[in-house]
């Protein structure tokens, strides 16, 4: 497929999991409902999964109400300074695999680390997730 018809595929896919979440949210079962976009894509690309990841990366603003404590116990300060400086940036990533089919989640897993979203955090995590998707269950 081409580079339009993959974007087409992506925000049907997107639109899919929104309801599907919301769906799932209230507790309101919809099996066959969203056959009209999901039989499409089952065909085209021959399989009943999908899995959808992202990341949501923060960085909060600098709180120097430690300090007080710092000057105050003077020997303390170069601690509370690497506190203050280093402990600012939380990511989360989160990982969700479907069956498109029956809409059933098969794996949801949502993870969160106290630093920022390197490149290596995202290739780490993206590497972990798709090695344990593709690993085959133990009988």
């Amino acid at each position: 497929p081409g580079d339009v018809d993959k974007y087409n595929d992506y925000g049907s896919l997107k639109e899919y999991m929104l309801l599907i979440n919301f769906h799932n949210d209230n507790d309101i079962s919809l099996v066959g409902v969203y056959d009209n976009i999901t039989s499409p894509l089952r065909q085209k690309y021959d399989t009943k999964y999908f899995a959808w990841t992202g990341y949501v990366s923060i960085k909060e603003r600098l709180d120097w109400s430690p300090l007080v404590y710092g000057i105050l116990i003077y020997p303390t300060l170069p601690f509370v300074l690497a506190h203050i400086l280093m402990n600012n940036h939380k990511t989360l990533h989160y990982y969700l695999l479907l069956d498109i089919k029956s809409g059933d989640y098969l794996w949801k897993k949502a993870e969160f680390y106290k630093s920022s979203d390197s490149p290596t955090l995202v290739k780490g995590t993206i590497h972990d997730v798709i090695f344990q998707t593709a690993r085959k269950p133990k009988a």
